[in-house]
């Protein structure tokens, strides 16, 4: 999959994440990854989100083509 602009992602669309429910740890990765996921959306520096949220840029460029892989019921996977 070939890297999305930052202007293609639309989060609005993402179905959403009570990160309240989450355990501790799992929560400040959420945290960090979905930080990360919309510093890409405005156009932050990948290099500065890398440093910023402690997610690898590999890593990042993972989520998001996971989540905008389609769900069954049509919408991106999201977060």
């Amino acid at each position: 999959m070939r890297r999305p602009p930052p202007e293609a992602l639309n989060l609005g669309t993402w179905p959403g994440v009570d990160p309240k429910v989450l355990e501790p740890g799992a929560r400040v990765r959420y945290q960090q990854r979905s930080a990360a996921i919309e510093g890409y959306c405005r156009g932050v520096s990948v290099g500065a989100l890398e440093e910023k949220t402690q997610v690898d840029r590999r890593v990042l460029y993972r989520l998001i083509e996971r989540a905008l892989a389609a769900h069954p019921d049509g919408r991106p996977w999201g977060y």
